[in-house]
């Protein structure tokens, strides 16, 4: 008993100094070199950064190695009042030794989360509004950035449950590893599947809080009649207490979610006007909140599983068909270029973007060029106007070779209508020609018909007016005018 205490306590001590001194090299030592983001430059932080993904398997794998141990060995307590099993002589080596490993790596996993995020730590905003209300500063509102989408509550969900790996590793070596159980959620972390799963049910929170609250009203209502109406029914011996409202109300909720009512609160001994009523109150009770309640509550959680899953189809159908630099759809590079996988790797690699941002974040303004100092401004500013937008130098040829393409399609489109509207004219002009022809023709016609009427002399008017019998001889005017309507 001596020894398991005296390894205990200096396992204990271990795991404390060990913190501490990484605490302490992390705020004294390297704070500056962890609030300018060069994790990589230092080698302590760097061994655990680069290696988070070896610490956490190794985390999870001795998990379920003591979980499994545990399950082989544990037995029931000989004391009724212990809560501590009874285990072979060969537990508690083991359970040391693992556990001892276990407790490290669980350090290792809390210390790369803290180093990762140590720039991304904010305080509450109550306690942020009343720091700036008490000195007075305002800070401008400059939208969505980055660092804003990238912050992390000192006191949030994720940083206690880091903290929680270590203090129950640490928790479970003199309890026989009774918390060894909570280390099996860290399966869920890095987790895409699961981590969806979760978001399902914490999305719609505020919906499934409001509807557990009404729950909560409904079944009360049912636990006041109950008290008033059915006391009598409730048997202590099956657990059914309603000697108070509290009581019933408590078994109300209980035996209400679990089932029915109806069918716990039991009904021999009641008459049929009772039996009537009877049936109204088990019946809206499994309707109101048995169907119409839980199937609510599965509604939410089912929509809310289906938009999770519609936004991640979405996304990989955007990365799969559209390039993340450019916006340019993939069949566009399938048809006039080597291929979307060849631009996307070769071309337009987001990763090369990337690293170029961290390569300008860590070189000194005073050696850079101009155009990495203006992209350097631009990223400080958040403007992407020199993101190359729905543009691709393997598509700039097939652009030029459409636009001459199109030059050349209009030039042929207005030299042909050029050459109609002559052709039209052309064919104007030789139509008035022939209209000035047959006018000038009749003309002509005309003028040397009336001529020859005036040449005529009286005696050949008398003469050609002689051949007609019984015709009275014209005058000379008259002739003359019926010799030009002859004409005409």
């Amino acid at each position: 008993i001596k020894w398991c205490l005296v390894f205990r306590v200096l396992i204990l001590l271990v795991s404390l100094c060990s913190l501490y001194f990484t605490l302490y090299y992390m705020l004294r030592c390297r704070c500056y070199c962890f609030l300018q983001g060069q994790v990589s430059k230092n080698k302590f932080t760097a061994f655990f950064v680069k290696n988070s993904v070896y610490w956490a398997r190794g985390m999870l794998l001795l998990t379920f190695f003591l979980n499994i141990f545990m399950l082989a060995t544990w037995e029931a307590p000989s004391y009724f009042w212990s809560i501590l099993p009874d285990t072979p002589s060969y537990y508690n080596p083991v359970i040391y030794a693992v556990g001892a490993l276990h407790l490290i790596l669980s350090l290792f996993v809390a210390i790369t989360f803290f180093i990762a995020n140590l720039k991304n730590f904010t305080l509450p905003s109550a306690i942020t509004y009343l720091a700036k209300k008490f000195t007075g500063k305002e800070d401008e509102d400059t939208g969505p950035s980055i660092e804003k989408h990238n912050e992390l509550n000192i006191f949030g969900l994720a940083t206690l449950y880091h903290i929680a790996l270590v203090g129950f590793s640490a928790a479970s070596l003199p309890l026989k590893g009774y918390f060894y159980c909570f280390h099996l959620l860290h399966i869920v972390v890095n987790n895409d599947t699961l981590t969806r799963v979760l978001q399902s049910v914490i999305r719609p929170g505020r919906q499934l809080i409001y509807v557990t609250i009404l729950a909560i009203f409904i079944i009360y209502i049912y636990a006041v009649a109950s008290f008033a109406l059915l006391r009598i029914f409730f048997n202590r011996d099956d657990g059914l207490f309603c000697e108070t409202l509290g009581q019933c109300y408590a078994t109300s909720i209980r035996f209400g979610l679990l089932a029915t009512l109806g069918d716990v609160i039991p009904g021999h001994s009641f008459t049929f006007q009772a039996a009537g009523l009877r049936t109204i109150f088990d019946l809206t009770f499994f309707i109101v909140i048995t169907t119409i309640g839980l199937n609510i509550v599965f509604g939410l959680i089912v929509d809310s599983f289906s938009a999770l899953r519609d936004e991640k189809n979405a996304a990989l159908e955007d990365m799969s068909s559209v390039c993340f630099m450019c916006s340019i759809f993939s069949h566009e590079f399938e048809k006039h270029a080597k291929g979307f996988e060849h631009h996307v790797k070769n071309d337009h690699n987001m990763w090369a973007y990337l690293f170029y941002f961290i390569f300008l974040h860590r070189l000194e303004q005073n050696d850079m060029t101009s155009t990495e100092y203006y992209v350097f401004n631009k990223i400080k500013k958040q403007d992407i106007d020199f993101f190359p937008t729905n543009k691709a130098l393997c598509l700039e040829s097939i652009e030029t070779g459409s636009e001459e393409q199109l030059d050349q399609l209009q030039e042929m489109v207005a030299r042909l209508v050029h050459r109609i509207e002559r052709e039209e004219d052309d064919e104007r002009r030789k139509k008035a020609r022939d209209e000035q022809r047959k006018w000038e023709k009749k003309a002509k016609q005309s003028m040397s018909g009336h001529r020859g009427s005036l040449r005529d002399t009286p005696d050949d008017v008398l003469r050609r007016g002689s051949s007609v019998a019984f015709r009275p001889s014209p005058s000379l005017p008259e002739a003359a005018h019926s010799s030009s309507g002859e004409d005409e």
